[in-house]
């Protein structure tokens, strides 16, 4: 699908770069109050630089993933997002 995610780094903590098949890229920055539930291990910064695609997703090893569809259409209109 257009809205997978084929490339994403972590230049730093908290901070995303996104490259989705289709071309659309973009940074996401994640805020500290969207690291709660599943999200808390985020906080970590050794686990979140373990980053990767799986599957069209953005992954971490801990089983935890952003769903791509939302991230890619905000990109879309807009080259940086905040998960708030």
């Amino acid at each position: 699908m257009d809205y997978d995610v084929i490339d994403v780094k972590a230049p730093n903590h908290l901070h995303l770069q996104l490259t989705f098949r289709d071309g659309v890229c973009g940074d996401v920055f994640i805020r500290n109050s969207f690291l709660t539930g599943v999200f808390y291990e985020l906080t970590n910064p050794t686990i979140f630089s373990t980053v990767s695609c799986k599957d069209g997703f953005v992954a971490w090893g801990n089983d935890v993933d952003l769903a791509p569809e939302v991230l890619h259409k905000q990109l879309k209109s807009s080259k940086v997002v905040e998960l708030v």
